[in-house]
């Protein structure tokens, strides 16, 4: 296991610090917020913004997938992303898969909500709430923000199974 930041990205000295400190509150209250949260995380969790990952080894082929001929991005400002967020992005899909279910759904909304916001993709596509859409809805708007991505900059980079 694991703890990163609820966006996907690795934890600081400072995080690890904070949420170390608050383990001693933690020993009391925190069975409490892991069996009662909607997000099982104990008390450091939530005051930091972490997740605890549990990671299985796997391998995974990096397969050079085609983008569609019939793909037209409409995603606006897809420049505003860097190529650090498409590799994030892809190493998200890539390994999908092997997070648990709670953990892999927090991030996948996290992404969203963050690459939305990134984009400015609220106000284009008229989305009140990312966590009202369906896991398959916001799986497939993380694929066309990384095949758009990939489309604009012709990037080799690819991922078995994105399309």
């Amino acid at each position: 296991i694991r703890v990163i930041r609820e966006n996907g990205q690795p934890v600081g000295f400072l995080e690890v610090f904070i949420r170390n400190i608050i383990r001693i509150v933690d020993l009391i209250v925190g069975p409490y917020f892991v069996l009662f949260s909607k997000k099982e995380k104990r008390l450091g969790d939530y005051a930091i913004g972490t997740i605890v990952v549990k990671e299985k080894e796997i391998t995974v082929p990096l397969v050079d997938t085609e983008i569609p001929d019939d793909f037209k991005s409409d995603i606006p400002n897809i420049s505003k992303l860097s190529p650090k967020d498409f590799t994030l992005i892809g190493s998200f899909l890539k390994r999908k898969d092997s997070f648990e279910h709670s953990s892999r759904d927090n991030l996948l909304n996290e992404f969203l909500t963050f690459y939305f916001n990134k984009l400015s993709l609220n106000n284009v596509y008229n989305i009140d709430d990312i966590e009202e859409l369906s896991y398959e809805e916001k799986l497939s708007w993380l694929v066309d923000i990384y095949n758009a991505y990939k489309a604009r900059g012709n990037i080799s980079q690819s991922i078995e199974g994105v399309s």
